[in-house]
């Protein structure tokens, strides 16, 4: 019935002055245009809302009971705009976010309690995991991706470049030495980033002369999430491979060391990425720029 509220308009109009000449003139409508609308929704519900005289019109009882439920339509869509109205001054309501692991836990979590402070009226809904969420199906209004896109009919906005690192705990590399060579990687233990689709079993790294190492590597331990990797890295189990914004904090107090660093690993930019709309909520447009300056500020 929600496609038929102008009509909906058109009959209480009617039904208050009893008249289809005075309604249309109230309305800048002529009579034939307003008897339409009637006979369109007398069509739709499938019973006589009006009996029609010369110079007056009168509700049939189905006609009465209609006029009252419309009522409580048109309030209830006079409240709805209210709320829209109040959200496009003051954002609020739900933002649905899908992330990876590492950066949840690593920026995101901080973040989002921060923006919490500052937007109280939205509401953040934080999903973290490393396998690829598909935006529409699990009904995402933003996910952050650290991967080479392949979703089309997305809205893609960069938030950073992003650099990948070869880690290990002081521990690890005292006991089992510091690779030298990409080959080396073959003798140690690596901790493996492994879901449906995933290639991380094989680590691409570049080397000063431009030449690509493609490694197989194996270790005991794998896990789909990478902050599970990361907390292995620290406890001594072996090496990781992570995106250098997750692992920050570690490697600035000593507690993951960098090994490797005259060679490069693949690494993927980090983007924010929506659905498109064609109006998109403030509440969204506020989370998506609160995000691009907290990882510009990380950045600098």
């Amino acid at each position: 019935m929600l496609n038929h509220l102008d009509d909906i308009r058109v009959f209480m109009r009617v039904a208050e002055l009893e008249n289809l000449s005075a309604a249309g003139r109230d309305l800048r409508k002529t009579p034939a245009v307003v008897s339409s609308r009637i006979a369109r929704l007398e069509a739709a519900t499938g019973v006589s809302l009006l009996w029609r005289t010369t110079r007056q019109v009168k509700l049939t009882p189905e006609g009465e009971i209609f006029l009252e439920h419309c009522g409580e339509i048109m309030r209830a869509v006079s409240r709805a705009e209210v709320l829209l109205t109040h959200e496009d001054s003051q954002p609020s309501g739900p933002v649905r976010i899908s992330a990876p692991t590492g950066i949840g836990a690593s920026i995101l979590t901080p973040a989002f309690a921060e923006f919490s402070l500052l937007y109280p009226e939205i509401n953040i809904q934080l999903h973290l995991t490393d396998r690829l969420s598909n935006l529409v199906e699990e009904k995402y209004d933003l996910a952050i991706r650290v991967s080479e896109l392949r979703e089309s009919g997305l809205i893609v906005r960069k938030l950073a470049d992003n650099v990948r690192v070869i880690c290990a705990s002081p521990k690890y590399l005292e006991e089992a030495g510091i690779p030298l060579t990409p080959q080396d990687l073959q003798q140690h233990r690596c901790l493996l980033l492994r879901f449906p689709g995933s290639e991380q079993y094989q680590w691409r790294l570049t080397g000063p002369d431009g030449h690509v190492h493609n490694l197989p590597i194996r270790g005991p331990l794998d896990s789909d999430q990478t902050v599970v990797l990361k907390n292995w890295a620290l406890s001594g189990y072996g090496l990781t491979m992570q995106n250098e914004i997750d692992v920050a904090g570690e490697l600035k107090s000593g507690t993951l060391v960098p090994v490797l660093q005259n060679y490069e690993a693949d690494g993927h930019r980090i983007y924010a990425i929506y659905p498109q709309r064609r109006h998109m909520p403030l509440r969204l447009r506020t989370t998506l720029d609160f995000l691009v300056e907290k990882f510009r500020d990380l950045a600098s």
